[in-house]
């Protein structure tokens, strides 16, 4: 097996990433091998608040997830939809909420026992061979030690005309480097902090789009979000003070709602399209 192997281009405590000669994107380097999921250590141990403050957030999370919804029907003849990763089940909920036919996957099995619309299985376990016009997978292929075996897989599972809608952390982005060309906020912010143990891969806008392409996607939309980076080079280093986190995330969801669909749609397909956000959101459509 060809090893991979390239330049390191971030690297923070034991932690290295390299841009990958054999893979074509940034990974951490060794690729991490623990299963972090099935076993629930991730929401018992990393997220024990996972539940509380995302019922705290929820009234976001509808609004944020019918943008999705949105751009997803304006892009397909039938609303059926399979979610990869689906946790709680919130996103499903909302899909069906919406009058989509909609199925989750999750592999930590407590979580996916809270909705009867969720399957307890890994993706690669699934063996139900429906097809499906929409396949979502919202920050799950930053965890995987093999995204391209996932984006295979979605593809054969798609209709003709199928779409992949995924959400993925938005990193080595261009407003990140600024952050380093501000000598990382005068000491105040740890150089490459968003690099994780759990985050495997790491892309922004260009990256992932090409790694879509190569592997028989056509990108239709790019939904963008809020730049967090902002705040801090404001001073608000709210990197290791979850209170200030919190209080921050509020301004967001405020400004956010504070919107109507259309004008907040508008918004962030056009940050999407430049690359922005904290997060990107994208519907591409499988390739003949």
């Amino acid at each position: 097996m060809t090893p991979h192997s390239g330049p390191v281009v971030g690297q923070r405590d034991n932690l290295i990433a390299i841009s990958c000669e054999l893979c074509g994107f940034i990974h951490l380097d060794p690729i991490p091998t623990k299963d972090w999921y099935s076993d629930g250590f991730y929401h018992r141990h990393v997220k024990p608040d996972y539940r509380k403050e995302y019922d705290e957030d929820s009234q976001w999370w509808n609004e944020i997830y019918g943008d999705w919804l949105e751009i997803a029907a304006a892009n397909v003849e039938e609303w059926n939809l399979l979610d990869v990763g689906a946790g709680t089940g919130h996103f499903t909920t909302v899909a069906r909420g919406r009058h989509w036919r909609a199925f989750g996957l999750e592999a930590d099995e407590k979580l996916a026992s809270q909705s009867k619309y969720i399957y307890a299985s890994r993706y690669e376990d699934f063996s139900v061979e429906d097809k499906w016009n929409v396949i979502s997978a919202h920050f799950v292929m930053e965890h995987l030690p093999d995204p391209v075996h996932f984006l295979n897989w979605a593809r054969e599972r798609l209709t003709d005309d199928g779409l992949l809608l995924v959400t993925i952390p938005n990193d080595f982005s261009t407003i990140q480097k600024s952050l380093e060309e501000t000598n990382w906020v005068d000491g105040k912010v740890t150089p490459f902090y968003w690099l994780n143990g759990m985050h495997v891969n790491y892309w922004n806008g260009e990256s992932f789009v090409w790694l879509l392409y190569a592997n028989g996607y056509e990108v239709l939309e790019r939904y963008g979000s809020w730049e967090p980076e902002r705040w801090l080079m404001n001073g608000q280093i709210y990197l290791k003070d979850h209170s200030l986190g919190r209080r921050l995330h509020a301004n967001r969801k405020h400004a956010d709602l504070s919107m109507m669909r259309e004008e907040r749609l508008k918004k962030y397909l056009r940050m999407g399209q430049k690359g922005r956000g904290r997060d990107l959101t994208f519907l591409a459509r499988k390739i003949q």
